[in-house]
Parts: C-alpha cells; structure tokens; sequence
C-alpha cells in the first residue's frame, strides 16, 4: 500500500512539474523583485492554476514555495482557507531540500497534519535553489480498527469492519468503542494472543 502511495506521489510530481513547465520556460525560475516568476516573465506568487490543476487532475495536495514561503497551494488551514503566506516548517524537510538542494520524500507535517509528501527543490538558472515543489496526501487513520482491518484476513472479515466502522464515521465522526474493542481483538487473535 506504501509503495502504491508513493507511485502516485511520483504521477502528482510529474504532473505538476509539468503544469509549472507549461507556464513558460524550460523549467528553471527566477526571482524577480522577491516573486517567484518562469523564465518568461509569468509569477507565480498568487496564482492557483498549477496547484489546483494538479488536485482536478490526479488528487492530493499541492503548493510552490518560494523559498521556505507557500506562493501558490491547494494545502487548505484549519479555519478552511488556503495556507498561502505560511511558511515551511524548519526541520528535515527544510535540511534537505533548502539546505542541501535534495529532494525529500516522506513523512512531512504540513501546517500541524501529517501527510506522505515528495518536495523537490525549484532551481534558478544558476542552479540556486530558490523555492521548493511539493505534493502530498494525508496519511490514513493508523488507529486500531484501521491495522485491524488491513491484517491479511479473509476479505468478508475485511469488507465488515471497513462497513461498520463507516457507519460509525458517518453517523458519529469518530471510531466507536465497540468497534475499537473488535479491533483489539482482532489484532490480538491474528497475534496468536488471547484474551
């Protein structure tokens, strides 16, 4: 399932470093007067359209950084709108790709949510890391029920637990405890356990 993942987080950066290519030029930016711009004179600060092509097209989230500044995301804030002005989060995503011009791929808290994410270092013409590309899709619930119900079982057993357990999300929006106590046990019957 995470090697599945990451294969999309691949097609999500393909996409969008193509979308960014579109824009005009072939493929390294420029800073002009503090905005992140293509070689043809196009800025990016502000803008949506590559980002938002990118959730349309194949899903997840998407934003250009200028720097360690979010210019252009579809990475919504808790209150709902877009995280646009905020700023990458020192740490190793920061390490790698802004401190030593490497791509990172991983696990990376984007604005206090955890997502699997690939950011990749957006490069000047002099070969400067000037801003960063990144994509990303929140990590699933690792909660009890969720281990319980991906350990190789048979597929009704499965098909049942996803049900109920999105009945409960649904009615509730949380897990419920009877179906937490099912996960336990399910998890502890599958270890040779018992209770």
């Amino acid at each position: 399932m995470l090697r599945r993942a990451e294969s999309g987080l691949d097609v999500n950066l393909k996409l969008a470093r193509e979308l960014l290519r579109a824009q005009g030029g072939d493929g390294s930016l420029h800073l002009d007067r503090e905005k992140l711009t293509t070689p043809n004179g196009r800025v990016l600060d502000g803008t949506t359209d590559v980002v938002d092509k990118v959730r349309e097209i194949a899903g997840g989230t998407a934003t250009i950084f200028r720097g360690d500044l979010r210019v252009s995301t579809n990475v919504l804030k808790p209150e709902g709108s877009r995280g646009t002005g905020t700023r990458l989060a020192p740490g190793p995503v920061y390490d790698a790709v802004l401190g030593k011009g490497l791509p990172y791929r991983g696990q990376a808290d984007v604005l206090g949510v955890p997502y699997l994410a690939a950011y990749e270092p957006l490069k000047d013409d002099q070969g400067r890391t000037i801003g960063i590309l990144y994509v990303g899709a929140k990590k699933l619930n690792s909660s009890p029920w969720w281990t319980a119900c991906k350990t190789p079982s048979s597929s009704s057993a499965r098909f049942s637990c996803f049900w109920g357990e999105a009945c409960c999300f649904w009615r509730f929006g949380e897990p419920s405890a009877p179906w937490m106590m099912c996960a336990t046990l399910w998890t502890l019957s599958q270890s040779g356990k018992s209770t």
